[in-house]
């Protein structure tokens, strides 16, 4: 009998393990030292259902035009992160100890800031593989920042094609490109462009480790077409306040191509 009673608490005491190690060692860190009633930002990473490499086999074989691909792709991660995330949802709207819960077909992910003791009770759903600490998400914009930002709800404010890709929730969370660095790889660009002049890695590192150019050692506009795609990654004018690009407080970095420059003039 008492075998049979340590046998199942060392049952017990591995899946706890088991658990455990689902959660990172730095969110970990941070529930440790979170105050009491904090709500805890975390990214839910689900075990995904599709493999892409057979499903890659599968194009091939049938013959499917690159065009369908995408869509078919997109479609399938949409049907496998509904099946694979119901239970944990539903747990989580359960619970009443969340807030600014969000789902993410294309990774499979859940997004939601969390009452820190309720997290270790998500370790014994077998649909997730890890959970981590999400600070990228929720880095608030300060208050000065909030203050320069409010235009982004004014009419006429941003580009109809930002618009059109439903960027705005992005933003609401956070993400607008501060702290990160975009690489642009095209035909050039134009370093004094007021969209973005301000945010040029080269002003404050040096020219060799943040631009390649073949006709310059410096970026000079040598084809618009290469300014245009940098605007559309992070251009912001400020005077106006224009949002051209989707993370319009990003760095920038960019390289000078001479087949893509010759392609396009």
């Amino acid at each position: 009998m008492k075998k049979n009673i340590l046998i199942f608490f060392l049952l017990i005491s591995i899946s706890f393990l088991e658990g455990q190690n689902v959660i990172s060692n730095s969110l970990k860190h941070h529930i440790e030292n979170s105050n009491k009633d904090e709500f805890v930002p975390i990214m839910i990473q689900l075990k995904s259902q599709l493999n892409l490499a057979e499903i890659k086999k599968e194009f091939i074989k049938n013959n499917t035009p690159i065009k369908k691909r995408a869509s078919i792709l997109a479609k399938r991660l949409q049907e496998s992160a509904k099946v694979t995330q119901k239970e944990t949802l539903n747990f989580i709207r359960n619970s009443s100890k969340y807030k600014n819960l969000h789902s993410f077909w294309a990774t499979n992910a859940i997004y939601v800031e969390i009452d820190k003791d309720f997290i270790f009770n998500l370790v014994n759903d077998d649909n997730i593989e890890n959970i981590d600490l999400e600070i990228g998400l929720i880095q608030k914009v300060d208050s000065e920042s909030i203050q320069n930002n409010n235009y982004l709800y004014n009419e006429n404010s941003v580009e109809p094609g930002i618009e059109a890709i439903n960027v705005r929730p992005l933003w609401d969370m956070g993400y607008t490109g501060r702290g990160r660095l975009v690489f642009n790889y095209d035909t050039g660009v134009s370093p004094n462009h007021p969209a973005f002049s301000n945010r040029f890695f080269a002003n404050f590192y040096p020219i060799n480790q943040c631009w390649d150019g073949f006709f310059s050692s410096t970026p000079n506009g040598l084809n618009d077409h290469g300014t245009h795609t940098l605007g559309i990654m992070c251009g912001l004018i400020n005077e106006t306040n224009d949002t051209i690009g989707a993370a319009f407080e990003a760095y920038w970095i960019a390289v000078e191509d001479l087949q893509r420059y010759h392609l396009l003039r």
